[in-house]
């Protein structure tokens, strides 16, 4: 690690591990593997922390800081709470976080953004938007997203709410970018929720499947907005200038 650190607890069990119950990086750091930490925080305007293996049980970052997970596994228990504030971001692109029984998983605060591109893994069970952060997601597994507080999600791929479904409260925005989009308001029974789970399906503008478990009608809905791609906004251009000819 290249980063002023402290480190409270600290112990070595093996000469290439690394565990401490609490570290905070306040200048750009890597964790990689054989780095186990109960508890990382993320702090000073700028500060970059890349994960590239390793544990982390739970994660705190401010101050416009950025973390980037590559590879490891990020959350692990009953209350597993990673909080962004202060318009950090948190970029996800592999990896496992949180395990599916958590209560939450990823809460943001402050503005802060989420970016969300795996290839490979899974986020665990509830994730929030709040207080006008932003959630980008490109392709990967969610098992649950919320916005609420003026957030705003973005949708351009991805597999969400296969474990406690998608709300978006009226504060917020959810756009959806693609096309050949269809809702299914009977997708399948829970017996679990004792009800019908919803399902909207449809393709991305890289081509990316979109499948959202537990989403309200987006025709219907003020806040959730199916956006088609360029070049289906381009084919309904020229069709209506072929009609304005006729």
């Amino acid at each position: 690690m290249k980063s002023k650190a402290i480190l409270v607890v600290f112990v070595l069990s093996f000469s290439t591990t690394v565990y401490a119950e609490v570290v905070t990086f306040s200048s750009d750091a890597t964790i990689s593997d054989g780095d186990f930490y109960d508890m990382v925080v993320v702090e000073n305007d700028g500060t970059i922390v890349d994960m590239t293996g390793g544990m982390v049980n739970g994660l705190k970052i401010y101050d416009s800081s950025q973390f980037n997970m590559y590879e490891g596994w990020l959350g692990e228990g009953d209350t597993v709470m990673i909080t962004a504030y202060d318009t950090s971001a948190v970029n996800i692109f592999r990896g496992f976080v949180g395990i599916e029984l958590s209560s939450d998983v990823i809460q943001l605060y402050g503005a802060s953004t989420l970016n969300v591109d795996m290839d490979g893994g899974w986020i665990g069970s509830l994730n929030f938007a709040y207080d006008a952060s932003v959630v980008n997601i490109y392709k990967g597994d969610l098992n649950h997203l919320g916005g609420y507080d003026s957030s705003t999600i973005n949708i351009y791929g991805g597999d969400i709410g296969g474990g406690w479904g998608f709300q978006a409260d009226i504060s917020s925005t959810v756009n959806i970018f693609g096309h050949d989009f269809v809702y299914n308001p009977q997708a399948w029974w829970s017996d679990e929720f004792n009800s019908w789970i919803s399902e909207l399906t449809g393709v991305g503008p890289d081509g990316t499947p979109i499948r959202i478990e537990g989403i309200d009608n987006p025709h219907t809905s003020a806040n959730i907005n199916l956006i088609p791609e360029p070049s289906t906004l381009l084919l309904l251009g020229l069709g209506a200038m072929v009609l304005r000819k006729r």
